[in-house]
């Protein structure tokens, strides 16, 4: 007896690591799997898979957006009369809140008094709108998400940019857990400190010169003249000794009352003044580089070092800007270091650092000192050197040099590293004890080695030297707890480095220009802010949008072909492992032998490149994509229909949210059947 019946159809997964980061030179089909042929907006995270980038939002010091907390009230009966905007206040608890969201039958306030809402009678204006029949009523991580984000808009709108500012932040930088900004005004260069009520300038004093110095002043002492006075605000110690009577150098005053002349001068100590106090004055027209640093040891005085190319050398507590007499006269410093107790600035195609432990003497008799390299300097970071000796990395245009030392006789070795490979301006960091550049052609590691000279260097972003090739660099930092280097480029584009068996390299954009970027520890917590084109200070890796724009996320992975590419296979499911912060949507679609039109078999063809070219393209079959939703906060398998047919499928991510946290793509799965040789 014959039975008739279908032949069982096998279907075969096919699972993948997601990591490596964008490879723009494999052949296609030859490019490791987990890899990304094309990439905006997702960065390769430590350890494995792609997360799509944080949020930013603006900031000044205020309330921080993204902390911003909701409160959802429930009235069965209904709600009637409230608006967005309206004030309302509980009968009962006296509590208050902003409404930031209004249905028929619900309530969604944000800035919410000390004490909670309860069942109770609402009022706006004194009159009852409703009454609260439920005070924290069950609602879906989607609604959470735009709950959430209305009340960091709400919180948002009272940032500003500091007043006064023409054109881009000029610098930006953290001291014992404040963040400054520098900006140009009418021409001046003009330091802005954060604080709970917004930006808040901070001023800058005069100052004095003397010699004779015999009785040290204090800061906060007086320092007097006949009928005037002052307050010492700083004592500019540049030469000699308080002891022997020979002190010399300037004293930081404000306010003054009077005028000071040329003569000795008493009050909080003694010395004679070589004449008028003068107003230190700050032009614009340079980027600020600044490094923080200690030379007594103390937290209590850190304080910032800096230069920008067009200004006196500086340091700054926080309050009193110090000029630094370094010897240069016109020439000023582009990079500043601080390292084992000894400050360097670098002036052109030399480097001069001060007397060890004494940032405000410059002379060479007591132990400062010049060192010459015949090429621009660019950057200059402290690293790891060998197993005795710290180091200074010195980067120029078109070389690259290591100072060595001091060793315990206070001796320093310097030596070049290459003749070749340098670094553009503000691109050089830190990470994992090596230093990381953008020269022309590529990014750069300078490692320490236990060969003779104690640092190789080597690429690091061949897969990517089609996109960042010829890039101009804006600035560099350290992100997502310092696993992370992006370096930002003056198109807007910027590139995430992560580290990993090597270096995973993937391109994001904000939509603004990054001019200058910081990441520093801030009770605690590491924390990155920059300063973009339009004079917004940003902090990074927060919130759900990009300061309330929709983040727009997409990936192409590279193909895979099962090992066999001369054969066509049909592509069923897809199935993605992600981890989600919110609850999220994200988009997948496929694509087949690699866009080669006779090979594949997707139904209506329909392609189009994405709005920015950052790799080979993403292919879009907008008749194909398929959605899937996730309402939790953990991790989840989402599956996707991607029927076709090809040789080799490529599988396509898309996500664009303003109300979601970010979530990791951690590995994907093909499902697929063997069908025939391709011909």
């Amino acid at each position: 007896m014959r039975t008739d019946r279908m032949p069982t159809v096998p279907v075969t997964p096919e699972s993948v690591v997601l990591g490596g980061g964008l490879d723009l030179i494999s052949p296609p089909g030859y490019a490791k799997l987990g890899t990304a042929r094309f990439a905006s907006n997702y960065e390769a995270v430590f350890g494995g898979g792609y997360r799509r980038i944080g949020g930013f939002e603006r900031f000044d010091g205020r309330f921080r957006p993204h902390l911003a907390e909701y409160v959802l009230l429930e009235a069965s009966g209904g709600f009637t009369g409230v608006s967005l905007g309206d004030t309302v206040t509980g009968v009962t608890s006296g509590a208050t809140g902003k409404v930031i969201y209004v249905t028929a039958t619900q309530v969604g306030v944000t800035r919410v008094s000390a004490t909670p809402f309860t069942t109770e009678v609402l009022n706006v204006g004194g009159s009852p709108v409703g009454t609260v029949t439920e005070d924290q009523p069950t609602i879906d991580g989607f609604t959470d998400n735009e709950l959430a984000s209305l009340a960091a808009d709400d919180y948002r709108a009272d940032i500003l940019k500091p007043a006064g500012l023409s054109g881009p932040i000029l610098g930006v930088a953290v001291l014992n857990d404040v963040v400054y900004c520098w900006i140009a005004n009418a021409g001046n260069l003009e330091t802005y400190k954060s604080a709970s009520g917004g930006w808040t300038l901070v001023p800058l004093f005069s100052q004095i010169s003397f010699n004779g110095g015999s009785a040290e002043y204090a800061e906060a002492s007086t320092l007097t003249q006949g009928g005037a006075s002052a307050t010492v605000k700083r004592v500019v110690l540049e030469s000699g000794t308080w002891a022997a009577g020979t002190a010399a150098g300037r004293l930081i005053i404000a306010p003054i009352a009077g005028t000071f002349a040329a003569g000795a001068a008493a009050g909080g100590g003694v010395c004679n003044l070589l004449g008028a106090a003068s107003a230190i004055t700050q032009f614009a027209g340079g980027k600020v580089a600044s490094v923080v640093y200690s030379f007594t040891a103390s937290l209590s005085t850190r304080r910032l070092y800096c230069c920008d190319g067009i200004n006196t050398e500086w340091e700054f507590d926080g309050t009193v800007v110090v000029p630094l007499s370094t010897g240069m006269g016109a020439i000023r410093a582009t990079c500043v270091v601080a390292h084992q107790s000894y400050l360097g600035y670098a002036f052109r195609t030399s480097i001069q650092y001060s007397v060890p432990g004494q940032p405000y003497q410059w002379s060479a008799v007591l132990g400062a000192g010049e060192l010459g390299v015949g090429d621009t300097i660019t950057n200059m970071i402290s690293v790891p050197g060998s197993e005795s000796n710290g180091a200074i990395m010195i980067l120029c245009q078109d070389s690259a040099w290591v100072l060595y030392g001091p060793n315990a006789a206070g001796e320093w070795r310097f030596v070049q590293t290459s003749a070749v490979a340098g670094a553009q301006p503000f691109s050089a960091a830190e990470v994992e004890a090596a230093a990381i550049t953008f020269d022309r052609e590529g990014f750069m590691r300078f490692s320490p080695t236990d060969v003779f000279g104690n640092f190789s260097n080597n690429s690091l972003s061949r897969p990517i030297d089609p996109l960042v090739r010829g890039a101009i660099v804006k600035c560099s930092v350290l992100a997502n707890n310092k696993t992370t280097y992006r370096c930002f480029f003056n198109d807007g584009l910027f590139v995430c480095g992560t580290p990993g068996k090597q270096m995973q390299w993937m391109p994001c954009d904000y939509g603004r220009v990054i001019e200058c970027a910081v990441g520093a520890e801030i009770s605690g917590e590491y924390r990155v802010f920059m300063g973009d084109s339009t004079g917004w200070v940003l902090e990074a890796d927060v919130g759900r949008s990009f300061d309330g724009d929709v983040v727009t996320a997409n990936m192409r992975m590279s193909s895979q072909n099962q090992r066999s590419p001369q054969y066509i296979k049909q592509y069923r499911l897809a199935e993605a492992d992600v981890l989600a912060e919110s609850a999220f949507e994200i988009s997948m679609a496929a694509e087949f032998s690699d866009a080669e039109a006779d090979l594949a078999n997707t139904g209506v063809p329909s392609t189009q490149d994405s709005e920015r070219q950052y790799g080979v393209g993403l292919f879009w079959d907008f008749a194909s994509w398929d959605r899937a939703y996730w309402d939790v906060t953990t991790s989840s398998r989402l599956r996707f229909d991607i029927h076709g047919q090809g040789r080799s499928v490529s599988l396509l991510v898309f996500s664009e949210s303003a109300t979601e946290l970010p979530h990791t793509l951690k590995n994907t799965t093909v499902t697929y059947t063997p069908r025939r040789l391709a011909r």
